[in-house]
């Protein structure tokens, strides 16, 4: 045996004090040549180290000699948590307690030098609730272990605890529960149709059956599939009960696609299931917590430079998979949002792993139902795309006409067609176009607060015009154009204009040139 680093007899039982004195958050005690950190005792050709609370198994390896120890390259005992650790320059051992690194963190300067938000979100990530230590704990864990971070110098050991944030916290991980924010609804598959040919995915035709589903609380979608009287269409029903209706509200269909690629998409008013396997209920409300994301982004962003701006705040990942785009971000923490949101301790968690992610996905919520989601007023109005401004009110009228953009009837609910009728002043017919900070326009009516929509986000030429309440969906945002000293009002979401059909208000492929008179 290569004789590496003798340690003293008599000189190890101080140093065994000081390494068993480590505090429980353990720190590595590092050891020159002539003082390796274990006095053994041979008892019996058994070597063991002395400790106040009795004799341990030395570390596998060391060797006694003639009153000195000696221990080969590199020695690591694992089963007793005991590590020497060497280095090849300078023959230093470090000789560790058997608490792993990420453990003894939270004492060391690299730790220290991270700033008080970093520090907040790592303790999140791994010392926080049971629900997120399952993934992150382990993945953190090994990277330091790898790296030797008890090893390093604070600069090493900052820039290690960064490379941490940018781990996939909550990359599929179960957080021992499932959606479940809506209990009591419950669905109903009602009349079935066969279809010859319907497109299934992107241009893929396929024959297809189209099931009703309702629900208990009036929301009613589309289920198809390509396999007649698939288990599928009812377990997507009751797996979408779990989500509010102020939320799956925009999803329009659910199409089930008999296919090995498996895969989930959202996106618009659709959601696409393609499995070449029969899901759980609890799977596919976990997947559905990602693409109902998808469902409100495309139906309600007008702005992706908000979500944009919370993920740089943030600086920490949602997952690998988020760390792919904008969008797959967005949808990731929808999936991580959702499946917390009855744990009030894993909500917290989230919250203070991404504060900016939590406010701007608040606002989301917001924007798809502000009754609902009423105590997310504020982080509406902090995030707000439009610009600060007390409301002022035209009269807007296609050139040439006396005729009014009108609500219909001031004392419906929201989705009241918008006509043309003759210009009376009346606050049905007084328009507030509240601009935004990206450049387009919500078009508020007085008489209700209700905002100009293309009806149901259609992107079909000649789709009416009624109100809502927005005002930050994509088919209530408005691009607007001058033109011949007249305004061009295009629907952000299809590219249609503002334009009628008689005396029906409608979006169309064809331009109308319309004026603002301000109100008397």
């Amino acid at each position: 045996m290569k004789k590496l680093i003798p340690a003293a007899a008599g000189l190890v039982s101080a140093v065994l004090t000081l390494i068993m004195a480590v505090p429980a958050l353990g720190a590595g005690v590092v050891v020159d040549g002539a003082r390796l950190g274990c006095e053994a005792v041979n008892l019996d050709g058994s070597l063991y180290i002395p400790a106040d609370c009795g004799l341990f198994t030395a570390p596998a390896g060391l060797v006694e000699e003639g009153g000195v120890i000696y221990a080969p390259l590199r020695l690591n005992c694992e089963s007793l948590g005991w590590t020497v650790r060497w280095n090849d320059e300078t023959g230093d051992a470090a000789v560790m307690t058997g608490v792993p690194a990420i453990e003894a963190l939270r004492s060391t300067e690299g730790y220290a030098m991270l700033d008080e938000d970093a520090r907040q979100r790592f303790d999140s990530f791994v010392f926080g609730s049971r629900a997120f230590k399952s993934g992150v704990y382990d993945a953190a864990a090994a990277l330091l272990e790898a790296n030797g971070y008890l090893q390093k110098s604070p600069d090493e050991q900052e820039a290690l605890l960064a490379e941490c944030l940018r781990l996939a916290p909550f990359v599929m991980v179960d957080f021992g529960g499932v959606p479940d924010l809506c209990g009591g609804v419950e669905a109903e598959i009602g009349a079935k149709t066969y279809l010859p040919s319907y497109n299934v995915w992107r241009g893929d035709l396929k024959p297809v059956w189209r099931y009703e589903a309702s629900m208990s609380d009036g929301y009613k979608t589309d289920i198809f599939t390509t396999v007649e009287d698939n288990p599928v269409v009812e377990i997507s029903a009751r797996a979408l009960t779990r989500f509010p209706l102020a939320v799956r509200q925009y999803l329009k269909r659910l199409i089930y696609i008999e296919d090995g690629v498996n895969s989930y998409n959202g996106s618009g008013d659709t959601v696409w299931i393609r499995l070449d396997h029969e899901p759980d209920e609890d799977s596919v409300a976990r997947t559905l917590a990602h693409e109902l994301g998808h469902v409100l982004d495309k139906s309600l962003t007008s702005d992706d430079s908000v979500w944009e701006a919370a993920q740089a705040a943030d600086g920490v990942a949602v997952s690998t998979y988020g760390s792919s785009s904008r969008d797959e971000d967005l949808a990731e923490f929808s999936r991580l949002y959702f499946m917390t949101a009855t744990d009030s301790a894993a909500s917290e968690a989230v919250a203070r792993a991404y504060p900016n992610r939590s406010a701007a996905f608040r606002a989301l919520l917001y924007a798809a139902d502000g009754e609902y989601y009423k105590d997310f007023r504020a982080d509406f109005d902090s995030l707000s795309p439009f610009e600060a401004a007390e409301p002022v009110y035209s009269v807007i009228m296609p050139k040439n006409s006396r005729m009014a953009l009108t609500v219909q009837s001031a004392d419906s609910a929201a989705g009241s067609v918008l006509v043309l009728a003759k210009n009376e002043g009346k606050d049905t017919q007084l328009w507030w176009i509240r601009r935004r900070t990206d450049g387009g326009a919500a078009l508020v009516n007085k008489a209700t607060g209700y905002c100009a929509s293309v009806s149901g986000g259609s992107l079909a030429d000649g789709r009416p015009l009624v109100t809502w309440d927005g005002p930050a969906r994509l088919n209530e945002t408005w691009n607007i154009e001058e033109k011949d000293g007249c305004l061009v009002f295009r629907a952000r979401h299809s590219g249609f204009c503002m334009g009628f059909n008689d005396a029906a208000v409608v979006q169309s492929a064809a331009e109308t040139l319309w004026t603002a008179e301000a109100a008397q």
